[in-house]
């Protein structure tokens, strides 16, 4: 693409549209710099037979331009005003109790490792929530992932799984699935 004054001219709403959404900044004129410097090497990228709209196009090369501008330069951003709400719930949600396991308190802290715990310390309670977790499923459910993951037992494919409870291949893929969801949620 040609970039002329006209071209800058055309753009220039592309780049404070971007430069806004980084709030209010040190030295706006220098992220605007920055946008510009995008937006001209998105020119000279471009190829209009992609179908993409140069606009879009443009708006990459314009954030990269920028996000490398202000980690090179540590350029401080001030956030907009509703980031702050976002902070503070994040914040809220950290101090707050996260649940009850046999009566104990467990706060997000107590969810950070311990430093004096040991590999294998770690392991052995993720090995025992994993054991909780699975007994808390159906028993049909208990069988499959034991069976397909080796606890307990030697490890076998799906197939055979489905072959040894007389089930179809699909049902157990799905059984499966909802099991590793119920046990990602658990942890």
């Amino acid at each position: 693409m040609k970039v002329d004054n006209e071209f800058i001219r055309r753009y220039t709403g592309v780049v404070e549209c971007i430069v806004r959404q980084y709030g209010k900044v040190n030295n706006k004129q220098d992220l605007m710099q920055e946008g510009f410097i995008g937006l001209m090497e998105a020119a000279k990228r471009y190829d209009p037979s992609t179908g993409v709209r140069f606009e879009s196009y443009a708006s990459w090369w314009v954030r990269k331009y920028i996000r490398e501008h202000i980690i090179r330069y540590g350029q401080a951003v001030s956030l907009p005003s509703n980031t702050k709400d976002i902070f503070e719930h994040i914040t809220e949600d950290i101090d707050a109790t996260r649940y009850e396991e046999d009566g104990d308190v467990i706060t997000f802290a107590d969810c950070i490792a311990d430093e004096t715990d040991t590999d294998e310390e770690r392991e052995q309670q993720q090995f025992e929530r994993l054991h909780k977790a699975i007994e808390e499923l159906p028993k049909r459910e208990q069988i499959i992932i034991r069976q397909m993951y080796g606890i307990d037992c030697e490890a076998v494919p799906m197939k055979e799984v489905a072959k040894r409870i007389g089930l179809s291949y699909d049902r157990v893929k799905k059984i499966h699935a909802r099991s590793v969801k119920f046990l990602h949620d658990a942890r």
